[in-house]
């Protein structure tokens, strides 16, 4: 088995980050995020998006997520942890980069194939989903802050914050943190 490090084990599954961390971020750059790509090494460091007018992988995260206040940061943890791009030199996973448009248990959607259209999608529905959470009080998938819900695992969460409920309308698991649920 897999073993987790001590700060992951400490993990608030209620409360995965703050809703400022969520949609901060405003000093992270093109440059920044390109200079963190080239540092990881993976395939994102040198990738320009033939469908996106050749934009580099940097510029489409960036400018995507300031589209949308969403922060870089977390558009650049959802693409490792949908598609390990930021870390991997593999282009198998570049048309599903973030996850956007891939349900759980089928295909994803033609409409959200390739890595531009994976990150504008992304972007757009986290921001659908924090604006849910502050005009209805509720996500698409029923998530709201302070209620109790159950993810797919099944673990009962409790988001602390519009953040943490718009993490779990994206991704409804816990995952590898599941041993955790009922602390």
């Amino acid at each position: 088995g897999e073993e987790l490090s001590e700060a992951a084990v400490s993990l608030d599954i209620h409360n995965l980050m703050t809703d400022d961390d969520m949609t901060g971020g405003s000093w992270v750059t093109e440059a920044k995020v390109q200079a963190f790509l080239n540092k990881k090494g993976g395939l994102l460091k040198s990738y320009r998006d033939p469908a996106a007018g050749n934009r580099t992988a940097a510029d489409l995260i960036v400018s995507n997520a300031r589209a949308q206040n969403i922060n870089p940061i977390y558009i650049l943890a959802r693409i490792q942890t949908e598609s390990s791009l930021v870390s991997s030199g593999s282009s198998s996973n570049i048309a599903k980069a973030t996850g956007c448009g891939c349900p759980d248990g089928s295909g994803c959607s033609a409409m959200y194939k390739g890595f531009g259209k994976q990150i504008e999608c992304a972007t757009k529905l986290v921001r659908n989903y924090l604006t849910d959470l502050s005009t209805k009080g509720v996500t698409i998938a029923g998530w709201k802050v302070g209620t109790s819900k159950n993810t797919l695992d099944p673990c009962s969460v409790k988001p602390a914050n519009k953040a943490t409920a718009a993490l779990y309308t994206y991704t409804p698991w816990v995952g590898a943190y599941g041993k955790t649920c009922g602390d």
